[in-house]
């Protein structure tokens, strides 16, 4: 293959993987926004217990649950993975308000109270608290 004819092909390649790459941060960012939208518009206010706080480095999470009428649904939202242990002390088993979306109630946030800026690493675009 011609050197020339190689090198544009990679540079193709490279392009098509940032725009590929960048598409889907961008849309995992939009939607975010937009469920977070939802439960700030429609929110409903009920509680919720936190039942695990997942301390992985590639995954850390906060999971709870919450009641809307007879069903109990889940929500999660990541956590600073350097707090894990401060957030299993302080928030394991405990309940907080939780806001879900009339429109669709599996979209929901947590509201930790005082530990929403130190424990919470999503970016919350929209609060409904």
């Amino acid at each position: 293959m011609n050197p020339k004819i190689k090198i544009k092909l990679e540079k193709i390649f490279a392009a098509t993987m940032v725009i590929t790459v960048s598409f889907i941060i961008l849309r995992g960012i939009f939607y975010q926004a937009l469920n977070q939208y939802d439960v700030k518009e429609h929110k409903i206010k009920t509680k919720g217990i936190v039942i695990h706080v997942n301390g992985h480095p590639r995954n850390t999470r906060m999971k709870y649950k919450y009641r809307v009428d007879n069903d109990t649904l889940i929500g999660f939202t990541t956590v600073h993975v350097d707090l894990v242990e401060e957030i299993r002390k302080n928030c394991l088993n405990k309940t907080f308000t939780v806001y879900y979306s009339s429109e669709n109630p599996n979209n929901s946030m947590i509201d930790l109270g005082r530990y929403n800026d130190d424990y919470k690493a999503t970016v919350e675009f929209f609060k409904p608290y």
